[in-house]
């Protein structure tokens, strides 16, 4: 299920296998904290969201490191 909630995120099924691995993570950390059990799918789902929309604006601002020497300019 957060399989396919993952690929309808992103439109890549390698991006959304990491994105369900993290979302598993990240629900296990705060599995102590959760209020309502029952609802922990939606919380997951939710965790999913957030994590994907960090990971596109961290690449959106992420810069290349160039190696070598700048093209003389002529």
């Amino acid at each position: 299920m957060l399989r396919r909630v993952a690929f309808r995120l992103s439109d890549d099924w390698h991006e959304a296998e990491d994105l369900v691995q993290r979302t598993l993570l990240a629900l296990h950390r705060h599995w102590d904290g959760l209020d309502r059990r029952d609802r922990a799918e939606a919380y997951a789902r939710q965790i999913m969201r957030r994590l994907l929309i960090s990971d596109r604006r961290s690449l959106r601002w992420s810069r290349e490191v160039l190696s070598g020497a700048p093209p003389d300019a002529a």
